[in-house]
């Protein structure tokens, strides 16, 4: 924050900006090319693909989701301490990136649990300041993250605008 109260946007807050609305393939080419310019960051890549962003299952006994997996990723220490301190805060802005995607994502489902289980044939129309209320987090925040995100449910893929009612 500068001392008028502006935020600013650092690289590292720009980059973490660009990361909650990625895609899981666009988050995929982000950390492909992360680890072109910062070779402390190590990543090895899930065995499968995700099919969608989130995964979320219905169960009788309650709805889950899962954020799918990027693999592991982690900073490898060197002596380098300012490509180091990239590399954590990479790392972390990725780690931030799924808290945040699953945080939405048991919103959507806790408002949208009708709409999920098929007993409405749409979604319930949600207010983003009131999601966003719900979750502390800022209304572009809700919107970067749901915006270009896929979830499945059973056989069917579906926007996670979608379940905002969008």
């Amino acid at each position: 924050m500068t001392d008028k109260g502006q935020l600013v946007l650092t690289p590292q807050l720009q980059q973490a900006i660009q990361m909650l609305g990625a895609s899981w393939r666009d988050l995929y080419t982000l950390i492909e090319e992360k680890i072109e310019a910062n070779p402390l960051v190590r990543w090895q890549s899930p065995e499968v693909d995700p099919v969608a962003d989130v995964e979320i299952e219905v169960h009788p006994a309650g709805i889950s989701a899962n954020v799918s997996d990027c693999g592991e990723l982690y900073a490898e220490s060197g002596d380098d301490e300012a490509m180091y301190r990239d590399a954590q805060w990479f790392v972390r802005s990725v780690e931030r990136r799924h808290e945040t995607l699953y945080c939405l994502c048991d919103i959507l489902i806790a408002k949208q649990e009708s709409f999920l289980r098929g007993e409405k044939a749409t979604p319930e129309r949600l207010s983003i300041r009131s999601i966003a209320d719900d979750l502390g987090f800022h209304e572009s925040t809700v919107l970067r993250v749901a915006t270009g995100k896929t979830a499945r449910v059973g056989d069917r893929e579906m926007s996670l605008d979608e379940l905002l009612g969008r």
